[in-house]
Order: structure tokens, then sequence, then C-alpha cells
């Protein structure tokens, strides 16, 4: 799995469309917008059976150490890795959101952006020295 984490003052967004992959479940939110948040980019691997539990540890601990009031978990698939199938990549990162939600304590708003659609977004980034960072969880 690879996640770009990204510190942001305020992050929007707004689904466009959907492909033949799009997911649009209740857990999903096709716009929205948070302030203090910290948005993850998310593309999953076909080799991430057992990343899981080791991303959602690797966000919550950067949102907490930023003291972020909000989560947002964004599909981004545009890496040039080998791509999990679009269900279970899907699966994956709605389990995210589940086990996000469970872990913070109701002390932050966990998002999920819909799988597999084009999306407008905008944002701002904190620009301190860690409000950009690449994580890749094997």
């Amino acid at each position: 799995m690879i996640m770009l984490l990204e510190h942001m003052d305020f992050f929007l967004w707004e689904v466009n469309g959907g492909t033949a992959l799009s997911t649009y479940d209740s857990e999903s939110d096709s716009q929205g917008s948070e302030y203090n948040c910290l948005v993850a980019y998310i593309t999953v691997e076909d080799t991430d059976t057992n990343a899981m539990e080791r991303a959602v540890k690797t966000v919550l601990s950067k949102a907490r150490q930023f003291n972020v009031s909000a989560i947002v978990l964004y599909p981004f698939c545009h890496s040039p890795v080998r791509l999990a199938e679009p269900e279970k990549a899907a699966e994956i990162i709605l389990s995210m959101q589940k086990k996000l939600t469970a872990e913070s304590g109701n002390y932050m708003t966990i998002r999920k952006v819909p799988f597999g659609t084009f999306k407008m977004r905008e944002g701002r980034n904190k620009g301190h020295k860690e409000s950009v960072l690449l994580r890749v969880i094997r």
C-alpha cells in the first residue's frame, strides 16, 4: 500500500462523474469539505493482504501528532504499481474507514471519498516540514 499523507488547512472535493468501477456506498461522501484535516491518498497494491492494520496505525499516529479534527480517505490509483483489483481496493479502504472510526474514539471525523470516480478537489497544505509524507506499507 502506498499512502501520501497531507496535512491540510482545508480540503474540499466534489464527484464529477463515475467510471465502471465507481462505488457509491453509504460510507462515501460524493462531496464535502474539512478543515484542519489529514488527507490520505491511498493506492492499494495487489500484494496488500495484511497492510490495512499498519496503514490505520500510521494514519492515526500522524493525525494525533498533527491534532487534526478530520481524516479524509482519498482513493488514488494512478501510481506506477501493480494495483489491486478494484473490488479488493474498495473493500480495504472501506475497512480502513471503519477501523479508523472505531479507533479514533469519536475525536475525529473520518470521511471517505468514493472509489472509481472523477473528482474536483481543492485545498491548502499546512506547509510545515511534515505536511506531506509518503508512506509505503508492506
